[in-house]
């Protein structure tokens, strides 16, 4: 038997689109980037790659950074930044763990039923192989929603709108009518050549009997 995945693909939607609606606000105020998304964003990147060293001096400016200024970036970009992040991070694992279990997903092996069913295995294989295309293209754009956000938790971003791709639910129940019609096919067929045997070994009993002229 083989497993479908059930994947609640509105609720991942839901959960992106309320990252994307998350913005960070800063705990202290500092003149320059306030209310720019593009100075927030080179500020905290510039945070970022600094070893903040005594009298190091800044990679863009060439200006020492005093200690004081370490101070009030380092409140500026506070925890509300890490916990978006972290939540982004989240989604995107979750979301790689999707890709991966669609990935696995194999077509139906036609030898594993008789000959009968064979056309129906084959329309149920293109209809797997087409859902789990939809799925992978839906996810991945989730992902890459997901990844432009992190560049950007300032501000709101719009919504994702996107259609969501038809599930699994019609094809495992195809699957399972066509499995249990080939496994009541064989328990037919098996009973079937059972009595043919019977009948056969009968027959050959009867012959035998003739031949002794075992009645006389």
């Amino acid at each position: 038997m083989i497993s479908f995945p059930d994947i609640d693909l509105l609720a991942y939607l839901n959960s992106v689109n309320e990252i994307l609606q998350a913005s960070v606000s800063q705990q202290q105020i500092i003149s320059e980037p306030q209310n720019n998304t593009d100075k927030q964003n080179f500020a905290k990147e510039g945070l970022r790659i600094h070893k903040h060293e005594n009298c190091e001096k800044c990679a863009f400016c060439g200006n020492e950074i005093g200690e004081k200024r370490r101070q009030l970036l380092g409140s500026y970009f506070n925890d509300e930044i890490r916990k978006l992040k972290n939540r982004i991070k989240s989604g995107i694992k979750k979301i790689n763990t999707e890709l991966i279990n669609i990935q696995s997903i194999k077509v139906i092996n036609n030898s594993d039923f008789y000959e009968k069913f064979s056309d129906r295995i084959k329309l149920l294989n293109s209809e797997i192989k087409t859902i789990k295309v939809n799925y992978k293209e839906y996810l991945e754009k989730l992902r890459s929603t997901l990844n432009e956000k992190s560049k950007n938790l300032f501000a709101k971003s719009d919504e994702l709108k996107t259609e969501i791709p038809a599930d699994f639910a019609e094809i495992k129940k195809n699957y399972n009518e066509i499995a249990k019609e080939n496994n009541d096919f064989s328990d037919n067929l098996t009973a079937e050549q059972e009595n043919a045997k019977d009948t056969l070994r009968y027959h050959e009993i009867k012959k035998a009997l003739g031949n002794f002229k075992y009645g006389a």
